[in-house]
């Protein structure tokens, strides 16, 4: 999810292609996302928009 130790580095993003296989796919997120300070407090999968599909989220302590 995130580096405390060395914030520069961001998260990464997984995409299960639905047999166990997963691809590192960054696109996939909003840039502000992946611009640095990347440090984020927690993460949740829930369905904000409520459209029946699980959204991420990433809470940010700042």
């Amino acid at each position: 999810m995130s580096n405390p130790i060395d914030p520069t580095v961001g998260p990464r993003f997984y995409i299960n292609d639905g047999s166990g296989f997963f691809t590192d796919d960054m696109t996939r997120l909003p840039a502000i996302l992946n611009t640095p300070p990347t440090v984020y407090g927690a993460s949740v999968l829930l369905d904000v928009d409520q459209d029946g599909d699980l959204d991420l989220v990433f809470i940010n302590p700042r």
